[in-house]
């Protein structure tokens, strides 16, 4: 423990070196109320990377930012491409941040207002790296552990792009990016349906083959397929957000569960807009009627009024 001291960014880079060894069997840290900022928390998390050993920080009462809590949301979820999530750290299990952080540690909860908890510890880097770091505590190896984050971001196509701004990556969406050997994609795509669903394997297909065309399906018929599977989505959603406010005990876990849920229906519900849109587009094209041509109608017009006009004249001749 190093509690209570006047740890700051050169004291991170001497924790750094101790992180670093490859003989390091330390567990846990505690850094509470010390005066590592996001320097030193940058430095810290750069330093975790290829540690093995610790699995519980603790950072609470340090004036850390969110460009701190990013750099150790990066840390145990690297969305920079599949292989850096594979590499990320899979041994941290816990980390906690001051009062005036994102992560709150249950015992700094009963000082905050409601609102400033639903701000601070619901938000959605806290909710991603919160989620990161309950797949490190619940699987017994890093292998494991890295392919189910896999799973749960770099395949789920529809928040793929929240991971990546969250982060600052700078990506296509296309899994042909990422993937050296396209024999893979099958097996890509077949978990992508395993665990994600048929709307979001839809998504992954469009946006990993531009070129996908069919002979003997419509894109319109496409699209209402599309809205079919997300209404389903939106549905099955629903209903495990009603399970969880009516079970016996809604635990905290529960509480992170249903603002993921929330967030996949906002998701959702603008997928379904877009659609509607481009569907409604099409429907209208189908049935539009283009206008006469003005000026050719003025000019047919013009010219039978000077017929007329010369056939008064011979009959008064």
């Amino acid at each position: 423990s190093l509690c209570y001291n006047t740890i700051n960014s050169a004291g991170c880079l001497a924790l750094a070196q101790l992180l670093q060894r490859e003989d390091s069997t330390l567990q846990t840290l505690l850094l509470r109320d010390n005066f590592i900022d996001d320097e030193g928390a940058s430095i810290l998390s750069t330093s975790l990377r290829k540690n093995k050993t610790l699995t519980c920080l603790d950072l609470r009462g340090n004036p850390i930012s969110e460009i701190g809590h990013g750099a150790f949301f990066s840390l145990v979820n690297d969305m920079s491409s599949i292989r850096a999530t594979l590499s990320s750290n899979h041994t941290l299990e816990d980390v906690k941040f001051g009062k005036f952080g994102h992560f709150l540690d249950e015992s700094d909860i009963m000082y905050l207002d409601d609102y400033y908890v639903d701000a601070c510890l619901y938000s959605c880097e806290a909710r991603f790296m919160q989620d990161a770091l309950n797949v490190n505590s619940s699987l017994a190896s890093p292998e494991q552990a890295g392919r189910k984050k896999v799973i749960n971001t770099q395949l789920n196509i529809i928040q793929r792009d929240w991971f990546f701004r969250l982060q600052g990556v700078q990506n296509n969406g296309s899994l042909f990016s990422d993937i050296d050997c396209p024999l893979l994609l099958p097996e890509m795509f077949a978990l992508i349906g395993e665990n994600h669903g048929l709307s979001v394997l839809y998504a992954a297909t469009l946006t990993s083959i531009s070129t996908l065309t069919s002979l003997s399906i419509s894109k319109e018929e496409l699209l209402k397929i599309r809205r079919t599977n997300l209404s389903l989505d939106m549905k099955d959603a629903a209903g495990e957000i009603k399970a969880l406010l009516l079970a016996d005990r809604f635990t905290r876990d529960d509480h992170f569960r249903k603002e993921n849920l929330m967030h996949e229906m906002g998701g959702i519900y603008q997928d379904l807009v877009k659609l509607d849109r481009e569907l409604f587009s099409m429907e209208f094209a189908r049935r539009w009627v283009p206008p006469r041509n003005t000026s050719t109608s003025l000019a047919a017009s013009s010219k039978r009024r000077r017929r007329r006009s010369r056939k008064r004249k011979r009959r008064r001749g």
